[in-house]
């Protein structure tokens, strides 16, 4: 087994077509932008005067986008990339169990 290196990523990432790379560049700015907004990945020390925006409820609303981004982000990537995350419902050939996943609830104890 050999886990992807960076220069796998690199080269997965430039085999990408322009508009994906561009959609899946657009959601990172976004989402780190509205880490920013919520503070969330901003205050160092925890002051409030070190948060860019003082509104809890938009604060509170920049939150909620940013893991609503990373989420559909994390899809996008997944799909989009399937030598590094394999084929939907599948692991890749690099993983130590490549192929077909197990159904839910397989190889649960009872």
């Amino acid at each position: 087994m050999t886990i992807p290196s960076i220069s796998d990523v690199v080269a997965a990432w430039h085999g990408l077509p322009p508009a994906k790379r561009d959609l899946i560049g657009n959601m990172v700015v976004d989402m780190v932008l509205q880490g920013f907004i919520s503070g969330e990945a901003y205050i160092v020390g925890g002051q409030p005067e070190d948060l860019a925006v003082l509104d809890e409820d938009v604060r509170g609303n920049a939150k909620y986008a940013e893991d609503e981004l990373l989420t559909a982000l994390t899809q996008v990537v997944e799909a989009a990339l399937p030598d590094l995350f394999g084929a939907p419902g599948e692991n890749p050939m690099w993983c130590e169990n490549p192929g077909a996943r197990p159904a839910s609830g397989e190889g649960n104890a009872a």
